[in-house]
């Protein structure tokens, strides 16, 4: 059988989450030598140790390596790489209405893995990216995101565009972040299955996928402030779906108490 692609995933928190999700195998494990023990790194040493995974001692120069002068923290492992999942199975597997981050022509991998960390936080149910002139989920990507691809699907598609139409054929809401809508971002309802879509840290939404949203909303900024940075509206818009949401489920709560 051949043996599953690995990638190395590097720093404390995305190891431990690569080792408490165990969505995927680690296969090995390098540990600076003379780290200093803490909480975090007895519960990564045990879980390795559950998972008989072997544990090499390493120098920071080699670490530094590997980690391709990333920040590390004493810490690398090689991983599998996750199992690649549809865009429908993630949606149908949702247990609530669908949240999906869609993402076009990010380049920036630590935008990327600041979204997804952010979608992770706000229970979203999966980020989809595009194939092309997209940042791939590197191990800078994974390190930014904190282990938040171990909880959330990032599900890569050949054709942004295309990938609008399918999640718009399964009842799900399309709404567009872009600087010049007329609507505020407050004003959709987040409540319903729904798709937000950012484009790429310059240019923004292409005007294909402008045209192919149900609704376009901006988000207020200060005047000489063109726009947020693309992680920071990601983040903006999640939570609003966050807050409606819990607001729904506190007034159907409400009513069957009555």
């Amino acid at each position: 059988m051949r043996a599953a692609a690995a990638e190395l995933v590097y720093g404390l928190n995305s190891v431990l989450a690569a080792l408490r999700a165990k969505r995927r195998t680690v296969r090995r494990l390098w540990l600076a030598e003379g780290r200093t023990r803490d909480r975090r790194l007895d519960e990564l040493l045990g879980l390795a140790a559950e998972a008989k995974i072997t544990v090499e001692m390493a120098g920071r120069e080699a670490l530094d390596r590997l980690a391709g002068g990333g920040l590390h923290q004493g810490v690398v492992a090689e991983a599998e790489i996750g199992v690649d999942v549809r865009l429908e199975e993630v949606v149908e597997a949702s247990a609530g209405p669908a949240l999906l981050v869609i993402l076009d022509r990010v380049q920036d991998p630590r935008n990327l893995g600041a979204v997804v960390r952010t979608a992770a936080a706000a229970g979203a149910t999966a980020v989809v990216v595009g194939a092309s002139r997209q940042a791939p989920m590197s191990a800078a990507a994974l390190k930014v995101a904190e282990g938040g691809a171990e909880f959330v699907p990032v599900v890569q598609v050949g054709n942004v565009h295309q990938a609008l139409r399918r999640i718009k054929q399964l009842g799900i809401w399309v709404v567009g972040l872009h600087p010049d809508a007329e609507r505020g971002w407050d004003e959709a309802d987040l409540t319903l299955p729904t798709a937000i879509v950012l484009g790429s840290e310059g240019p923004g939404l292409k005007r294909v996928l402008k045209d192919n949203c149900d609704l376009l909303v901006a988000l207020p900024t200060a005047p000489g402030v063109d726009s947020l940075n693309v992680s920071a509206a990601a983040a903006v818009a999640l939570y609003e779906a966050v807050r409606q949401r819990r607001r729904k489920l506190r007034g159907a709560d409400s009513v069957r108490s009555t």
